[in-house]
């Protein structure tokens, strides 16, 4: 009787999972995903290494990725002494990749923090190409204010105002094919 709840459990556990990955379109539909994945790079500097990422991008359902842009740099450049994971949403829309992040950042040292962090939003088109590369020219980056909403709402401050040269970052999906032995 145990064994068969924990069968019927994990089996719940793993449709689930299915489920908020992009249902049931099955392995070799996730492996044709234009994004679906994990991915690395970032921009380039001719005076530096640049800002590197890791971005993950899973499929939320028809044209919809959650993505995640996990930054190789100190948070200093921000202007904060903490900043989150950069977390948000890919649409696509008439054939073209919108993306749009947020990240939280705080000066505050106390714990648990006496003032709200600042959101920061980043709003940009990914192009894709045939060998697994992505571009993504953000357009776009705007410091809010707590309770304000973002891409909405006028931000504090315009990190990078619209009309702006774009934040231009090139990435390429990690490979699953194993080197042989």
């Amino acid at each position: 009787m145990k064994r068969s709840w924990f069968l019927v459990t994990v089996l719940i556990a793993f449709a689930g999972t299915l489920a908020f990955a992009g249902g049931t379109r099955g392995a070799s539909a996730m492996s044709e995903d234009p994004l679906c994945g994990s991915w690395y790079g970032g921009s380039y500097n001719p005076d530096n290494a640049g800002y590197k990422y890791q971005y993950t991008f899973i499929p939320t359902g028809k044209g919809r990725w959650y993505v995640m842009a996990d930054g190789a740099y100190n948070p200093d450049s921000l202007g904060a002494a903490v900043a989150t994971t950069w977390t948000g949403e890919v649409i696509e829309r008439d054939g073209k990749y919108e993306i749009r992040l947020l990240a939280l950042t705080t000066n505050d040292p106390t714990e648990p923090p006496e003032e709200v962090p600042t959101v920061h939003g980043v709003q940009g088109f990914i192009t894709l190409d045939s060998d697994g590369e992505a571009t993504i020219n953000y357009n776009s980056w705007g410091a809010y204010n707590w309770g304000d909403s973002p891409f909405v709402s006028e931000p504090a401050t315009w990190m990078l105002p619209p009309g702006s040269s774009p934040i231009t970052e090139t990435i390429q999906r990690v490979s699953t094919q194993a080197a042989a032995p």
